[in-house]
């Protein structure tokens, strides 16, 4: 009788045993809902986890380009404040320290800017270059770099070179002015007034098409009328 009460006693426990509610519980999921997270909770715990890393990563990766970013400018303000020599062996010690800033490309364009001063113009072409490669062509600097090219290749006696710097620039609203005087001044260099002529008496035109630059047309007009008087 003993054996049979504590076996009945056992067979009660259980019976009346109810398994504690969760949370999942008092959410008002749907079963099937509810039964699939239980099943699978290990995997998305995991995941959960995954997801956290990459979250937390890529804010201290945000963060570390953010300190990056600012070291970079003001490294730059420190090394255009120098002077000479100086000022070149900062700027390039910048670049590399950064490399890969927006304030590590003008590193390079200030150095392509001295190049030029000197008399580097290959050096000059070689740092402008190497900028406009890592710039998209809606980048502001892509215009600027051009017209530095420009310039470069025209003193450095590259006149083909500069010619196509030039004409990409009386394409390039805001810039056409630059590149009609570019394109005019290599044809004068070469000796073919009629060919500059022909590109000033151009720029006229449309000058003309567009109202509120009198400024402008009256310097075209000037350098037309010069020509024509040598030629």
């Amino acid at each position: 009788m003993a054996e049979q009460s504590a076996f009945n006693r056992k067979q009660v426990e259980a019976e009346a045993y109810v398994q504690p509610e969760g949370l999942l519980d008092h959410l008002n999921l749907p079963p099937g809902f509810v039964r699939f997270i239980r099943r699978n909770l290990k995997t998305l715990q995991i995941t959960g986890i995954i997801l956290a890393v990459i979250v937390v990563t890529g804010s201290l990766y945000d963060s570390y380009r953010t300190q990056k970013r600012d070291k970079a400018a003001a490294s730059l303000a420190a090394a255009v404040s120098l002077a000479g020599d100086e000022r070149n062996a900062a700027l390039q010690t910048m670049e590399k320290d950064f490399s890969g800033t927006p304030a590590a490309q003008w590193a390079r364009i200030e150095l392509g800017h001295a190049a030029l001063r000197a008399g580097d113009f290959k050096g000059a072409v070689a740092q402008y270059d190497a900028v406009r490669k890592d710039i998209n062509t809606q980048n502001p600097l892509f215009s600027l770099l051009t017209y530095g090219l420009a310039q470069a290749h025209a003193q450095a006696g590259e006149s083909e070179a500069a010619l196509v710097e030039f004409r990409a620039l009386q394409k390039t609203f805001g810039y056409e002015g630059l590149g009609y005087y570019g394109v005019g001044s290599v044809f004068e260099v070469q000796g073919k007034a009629d060919r500059a002529l022909a590109v000033y008496e151009e720029y006229s035109a449309l000058l003309m098409s567009r109202p509120g630059n009198e400024s402008e047309q009256q310097q075209v007009d000037e350098k037309i009328t010069r020509l024509k008087a040598l030629m």
